[in-house]
Parts: structure tokens; C-alpha cells; sequence
């Protein structure tokens, strides 16, 4: 009967023990001590974010808390409170957003391409002076058809090709 007693009394123990529940977040005294918790809060408990600093792995928030009818003040680390997602969500939302970008300028109307002459060209009209200095009129020429041949004067490969033609 003992054994029993003992057993009745653990479990009694157990049941005065004060449970830890997994929406309870520890407050902290300060950033950078993560092991000095003064409160904790639950899921459920008014908690007001004043800001976020992002250091290390997580993000530690400065909070005022109402914990059992008296105001604590600290840190929570992380984004897991409710208060804080909220937090976060009001923050991305007071971003504001810029203005769409100008639409795109109006393409330049295209100008009608000069298109090209279906037939050949006329050169009456044309003056000009040959290789020799002769003053050229084509309209003065008495021929049915005349090849024109442009070159540069100044360049000797392009007097010596006019050279070699054949009339």
C-alpha cells in the first residue's frame, strides 16, 4: 500500500506543478541575454511592439505587456507572438508604395522611307568634269545610253581601274 501512497503522492505533485504551455513567449531583460527572462506572456495577453532589432538569428522586439493585471516591459525574441506578426503586418503595410513609372514615350512616327525608283534613275541634268578636265553636260551627250562610272581622281587604284575599261 506504500507503493501506492508514494505513487498518489507524485502525482499529486505533478498536478500542483505549474505547467509550462507552448503559447507562452519569455520576456526578456535585454537583447543580449536571452537567459534573463523577467515574465512571460501567452498568446492571449496584451502586448504592444514598440519596435524590432534585427540582430543575429532573430529579431528582438521591444514590447509593453499586461501580464496578470501589472505592466511588463522587455523583449520577445522572435516572430512567434501574434502581437508581433501583427506588428510586422502593419509595418510591411505603412510602406508606402511610389507611383506606377510614366508610361513609355510614344514611339516617333515613322517618316515615309524614300523608296527606291522602280525603273533606272534620270542623271539630266548631271555636269560634271572627267579624268582629263573636260567639263561633262549628260545633257549634251548624243548617245542612246550612257554608263556612269564614279571614282575617286585623288586615288591611283581607282584612276587605274577607270584606266583598264573597255569602251
Amino acid at each position: 500500500m506504500t507503493g501506492l501512497r508514494h505513487f498518489a503522492a507524485a502525482l499529486l505533485c505533478l498536478a500542483a506543478a505549474p505547467v509550462s504551455r507552448g503559447d507562452e513567449f519569455p520576456v526578456l531583460a535585454s537583447c543580449s541575454d536571452p537567459s534573463e527572462i523577467t515574465a512571460k506572456v501567452s498568446s492571449t495577453d496584451r502586448v504592444d511592439v514598440h519596435f524590432g532589432l534585427a540582430e543575429g538569428d532573430q529579431t528582438c522586439y521591444s514590447i509593453t505587456a499586461r501580464v496578470h493585471g501589472s505592466q511588463v516591459q522587455g523583449y520577445l525574441l522572435g516572430k512567434g507572438h501574434p502581437a508581433i506578426a501583427e506588428f510586422e503586418k502593419r509595418l510591411a503595410d505603412s510602406i508606402p508604395i511610389g507611383p506606377p513609372p510614366p508610361p513609355a514615350p510614344p514611339k516617333p512616327a515613322q517618316s515615309a522611307q524614300v523608296k527606291e525608283p522602280e525603273g533606272p534613275s534620270s542623271f539630266a541634268g548631271l555636269r560634271g568634269t572627267d579624268m582629263n578636265g573636260r567639263t561633262l553636260d549628260l545633257n549634251r551627250v548624243p548617245a542612246p545610253r550612257v554608263i556612269l562610272y564614279f571614282w575617286n581622281p585623288r586615288d591611283k587604284r581607282s584612276v587605274a581601274s577607270v584606266q583598264m575599261l573597255e569602251y
